[in-house]
């Protein structure tokens, strides 16, 4: 998830979704910066400058998903260009963990079944113009 968010940050927001539908059709790579131990270099991630990228089809859905929403909501206020926005900011935080879930294994064990879930947070904004100061 992080890693996802770290490649659409800045990206207008429609162009994030081709991406991101690219990346799940295995034409475009997502870069591992950070987590990347373990993660085997791939010509597609040259493109960011970081040889370690891979495909994160789970993570690359949500975020379509999350987009799509966002830009409808953007859409519904008559003040906003949904045709300019940008992914200006991104988060993934951990959330906490669903312990009460419950796998029985040989021999009468029991382990406990949790998945990490994660809070992501999408900001879009209208790109900002810059300005000269008056002289």
């Amino acid at each position: 998830m992080f890693e996802t968010g770290r490649a659409i940050k800045g990206m207008n927001a429609h162009k994030a979704i081709e991406y991101l539908e690219a990346v799940i059709a295995h034409k475009r790579a997502v870069p591992f910066f950070r987590y990347n131990e373990g993660v085997a270099h791939h010509e597609q991630g040259h493109e960011w400058g970081c040889p370690q990228a891979r495909w994160p089809e789970k993570s690359c859905k949500l975020f379509i998903k999350l987009l799509k929403n966002a830009l409808n909501s953007a859409s519904q206020k008559p003040e906003i260009n949904a045709d300019n926005l940008i992914v200006a900011h991104v988060q993934c935080n951990r959330a906490q963990m669903f312990r009460y879930r419950r796998i029985h294994q040989a021999h009468g064990r029991v382990k406990c079944y949790a998945s990490p879930p994660t809070n992501v947070q999408i900001v879009l904004a209208e790109p900002q113009t810059t300005t000269k100061a008056a002289q």
